[in-house]
C-alpha cells in the first residue's frame, strides 16, 4: 500500500504521522495513541470497514485522551475529504476554546 493511500484510509496512521499535541509539560510532541485511544480507533476502523455510520457513546473518563483522539479523528476526516465540515461543541465556553485550540495546533 502506498504511503498516501495509507494516510488517507488509516486513521491511526494519519494521526500518529501527521498530528502533534501539546503534552502536560506544555511541549509540542507527536500524537501517539494510548491504550484507550487505540480501543476507540479499532472500533471506528471496524465500523468504517463495514460501511456503518460512526456513532459512539463514550462515557467520559477524565484524562484518558478520548476528547483528544476524537479531535484528531474529526480533523483528519474534515481535512482529507472534499466538502466535509465539522463542529465542536462543549458544555462550557472554555472547554470549547480548548478543543478549538487543538484544531489550531493540528492545522499549524
Amino acid at each position: 500500500m502506498n504511503n498516501l493511500k495509507e494516510l488517507l484510509t488509516n486513521n491511526r496512521t494519519y494521526i500518529e504521522k501527521c498530528l502533534k499535541i501539546v503534552n502536560k509539560d506544555g511541549e509540542l510532541v507527536p500524537f501517539k495513541l494510548n491504550a484507550g485511544q487505540i480501543i476507540v480507533d479499532n472500533i471506528i476502523a471496524d465500523l468504517e470497514r463495514r460501511n456503518k455510520p460512526v456513532r459512539l457513546i463514550i462515557l467520559k473518563a477524565r484524562q484518558r485522551g478520548i476528547s483528544t483522539y476524537t479531535e484528531g479523528y474529526i480533523f483528519k476526516k474534515t481535512t482529507t475529504q472534499t466538502f466535509k465540515t465539522s463542529s465542536i461543541i462543549a458544555h462550557l465556553d472554555e472547554a470549547s476554546q480548548n478543543l478549538f485550540n487543538m484544531y489550531k495546533n493540528f492545522y499549524e
